[in-house]
């Protein structure tokens, strides 16, 4: 059999990269009756970081703009000046002491040569131990971690956004919680109710008058039951209904065109 290999070097993405997929749906051939067959295979695993400001500044997420570190500017990519956006060329003098001052700010251990790298204490991030994390939570909204497993811990239960100057989550309308893991009750139900989650909800069921409680995320390894503790809604008083007991609830009665039925005794 005859074929041809073509070799693809990947010089600006970094890291494990995903396998490329072939597609030969425009590829013929002059002989032969089976179709064209392609293949792909991973010869070297790329170890390059790919690492936010490749370690060397700081991600202004409002903007997707690098703040460099002193002496640090954008890179080629392989350590020389360029145009990546990134904080991987060292434009003045050499690394030999870890950012900061002291190093690390005195919220890491500075791991010397050749990386100078900080190894921040815990609650601390950034190449130089600068940042402030925020508090995590069960993920609203995440990739599953697996088949039928998600809501993994993520900062700010991923409907906030982390301050990183104080560590407090600036949480999404509606969200609160120090990890704004809550899903809140609206205008607190306007008086004409009580706001409660929905392990709470499950215990004041009724079914027609008569008190039917149930359980609900009583086994905190139940992943049906995530959100027991984290969903919050109104339980109106008498005579209020809606979303947030904003409505008011009208009397009820008797169809007089319905026949034939029976008052209960």
């Amino acid at each position: 059999a005859s074929g041809n290999n073509i070799q693809v070097t990947f010089l600006q993405d970094f890291g494990d990269l995903p396998l490329l997929i072939p597609d030969g749906t425009n590829l013929g051939q002059t002989s032969g009756v089976d179709p064209p067959l392609l293949t792909a295979q991973k010869v070297v695993t790329g170890d390059k970081e790919s690492d936010i400001c490749s370690s060397h500044g700081t991600c202004d997420e409002d903007k997707g703009i690098c703040q460099c570190l002193d002496d640090w500017m954008t890179s080629d990519g392989y350590g020389n000046a360029g145009t990546r956006g990134d904080c991987g060329h060292r434009s003045t003098g050499t690394t030999s002491t870890c950012p900061g001052e002291p190093a690390c700010l005195g919220h890491g251990t500075c791991l010397g040569p050749p990386t100078y790298r900080c190894d921040c204490e815990s609650g601390r991030s950034g190449p130089d131990c600068s940042l402030i994390d925020c508090p995590t939570g069960k993920s609203w909204f995440s990739f599953p971690t697996a088949a039928n497993a998600a809501h993994s811990d993520g900062e700010c239960s991923d409907m906030g956004i982390c301050n990183r100057n104080t560590g407090q989550c600036e949480c999404a309308s509606g969200f609160e919680g120090a990890a704004c893991q809550y899903l809140t009750c609206q205008q607190d139900c306007l008086g004409n109710g009580e706001c409660q989650s929905m392990a709470t909800l499950a215990g004041s069921n009724e079914v027609n008058g008569v008190p039917t409680p149930y359980t609900y995320g009583s086994d905190p390894n139940n992943s049906l039951t995530w959100d027991s503790d984290q969903v919050f809604g109104c339980f109106c008083s008498d005579n209020f209904e809606g979303y947030n007991c904003n409505l008011k609830s009208c009397p009820k009665g008797d169809d007089p065109n319905t026949q034939h039925q029976d008052n209960e005794i």
